[in-house]
């Protein structure tokens, strides 16, 4: 729901002016490093619940069992980090400001210490929405996330008019609305993990959790569980650590060149953002099919590394029925991604004059529009290529290349002039080395680089045999 609250934010904090426009852009990209930098653990707990949904040699109830505790722990995990960006923002807000160009002397900082305050407090209500929607999504449910968005969109639409100007709040009243429209989409996510029971009923031993059903009870080691999600969602933090900086940094950038160009940007980015939480659509079900194809790849032994052939037998089908999926939605990512540029180059035309009266911005953002435009089939095609890998658990991978593509590209937007440098140069470079990236982990998962390995092994297996020769 962030994209929908930001956009919301945007329309509104738009009509007070630029400089408070210019607080907001600083702010979000703030938010979305503090916030989406988690959003980590949404793709882990989809990946972790979806597999355990999926393993081969159990019976359905011992696989939900174990979903219940992904899900469990995984929510405690939200909850304590959620609770740790509050302290971090709430303490340490004017240094933060500052790293974003906003010094004790600019016209940004009222308006952005207010919002940012204010909208810190919903930071466990975020982690919790993160966690669950995966948890959602790993069940292969994408009503009920849609329906908390929904709530959440709703409530920040009345809430924002009401506190920004008959309580005359002006920002604050914007990031009260959005911390109260997160904290009420918690909420709606609290209560349907409690109706749909995807969490667990459990006795507690020092390693284990023993889950009554009525098909019996069934031991599921919880310190195993745990070490997965941990090494999963470390991955993930650092792949969503390094992309959010490369935003934030683009955002820094912008501040710098000047309060239009920061106004435009923000404007441009929210806009942005609606698109990519369209085409993210697709990605989650890349994520959850491929883990419950690659769920019963790996439980029938085909992912061992070892000398036995993968193409042929049970291995053989699941490999095919990965490299049908990875077909099929390589050409819907495509196909949606050519529509959004086109519905980009449509709503181009009137989207300025929707969210700001500035001549100066609606000309910048004319500049930007065509651009944000055909990026759209080079977003897509990244959004679904790393759902696929990640749905394999291609979690390194994923982590390192974005790490990578993140210093190229802040190595671009350094010596951007103007916000359209940063939207056609530095940007465009950051989706292009996850693509690259992505494609490496799905053509692997794929087979694609199996003579390599081969020959590989036979070499080192002729090494061997040559070796116990002279012995």
């Amino acid at each position: 729901a962030d994209p929908a609250l930001s956009l919301v934010d945007t329309g509104f904090v738009g009509r007070l002016g630029a400089v408070p426009l210019a607080a907001l852009g600083a702010c979000t990209s703030i938010f979305h490093l503090a916030f989406n930098a988690f959003r980590a653990t949404t793709t882990a707990t989809t990946s972790l619940v979806a597999t355990s949904l999926s393993t081969v040699g159990r019976d359905e109830e011992e696989n939900r069992d174990e979903a219940r505790v992904v899900v469990d722990t995984s929510i405690r995990l939200g909850l304590t980090i959620g609770a740790l960006v509050l302290v971090a923002l709430s303490l340490g807000w004017s240094r933060i400001l500052g790293a974003m160009g906003i010094g004790s002397d600019s016209a940004l900082l009222q308006p952005a210490q207010s919002y940012l305050r204010i909208r810190a407090l919903a930071a466990p209500a975020v982690l919790l929405i993160s966690v669950a929607e995966g948890a959602f999504r790993g069940y292969g449910n994408t009503r009920i996330p849609l329906l908390a968005s929904f709530v959440a969109a709703i409530t920040n639409v009345i809430l924002d008019p009401i506190f920004m100007f008959p309580m005359k709040m002006k920002v604050g009243g914007a990031a009260a609305a959005t911390a109260l429209s997160q904290i009420v989409a918690a909420a709606v996510y609290a209560i349907f993990l409690r109706r749909r029971k995807m969490l667990p009923q459990k006795i507690k031993t020092k390693d284990t959790i023993i889950s009554k059903s009525g098909h019996g009870k069934s031991s599921i080691n919880r310190t195993k569980i745990v070490m997965e999600i941990l090494r999963a969602n470390a991955a993930m933090f650092a792949k969503q650590g390094s992309l959010l900086f490369g935003w934030a940094y683009a955002t820094a950038r912008a501040t710098r060149i000047g309060h239009y160009h920061v106004a435009a940007h923000q404007i441009a980015l929210s806009f942005w953002l609606i698109f990519a939480l369209v085409l993210d659509g697709t990605a989650v079900s890349a994520q959850v099919l491929m883990s419950r194809n690659y769920a019963a790849y790996q439980s029938n032994g085909c992912a061992v590394d070892d000398d036995e052939p993968k193409e042929s037998g049970v291995c053989g089908e699941a490999r095919r029925s990965i490299r049908s999926l990875t077909s099929y939605m390589f050409k819907f990512a495509m196909v949606q991604g050519i529509l959004s540029t086109i519905a980009i180059f449509g709503l181009g035309q009137f989207a300025p004059s929707i969210f700001t009266t500035d001549p100066a911005i609606r000309l910048r953002l004319k500049e930007i529009i065509p651009h944000l435009a055909w990026q759209q089939i080079l977003i897509s095609l990244t959004l679904v290529t790393e759902s696929l890998a990640i749905g394999a658990s291609k979690f390194n991978l994923i982590a390192v290349g974005t790490a990578i593509s993140t210093l190229v590209a802040i190595k671009i937007l350094a010596g951007a002039k103007t916000v359209v440098d940063i939207w056609s140069g530095g940007i465009v470079a950051l989706f292009v080395g996850r693509l690259i990236t992505a494609c490496v982990g799905v053509l692997d998962l794929n087979g694609a680089f199996d003579p390599i390995v081969n020959w590989f092994q036979a070499q080192r297996r002729r090494g061997l045999t040559k070796n116990q020769g002279q012995a």
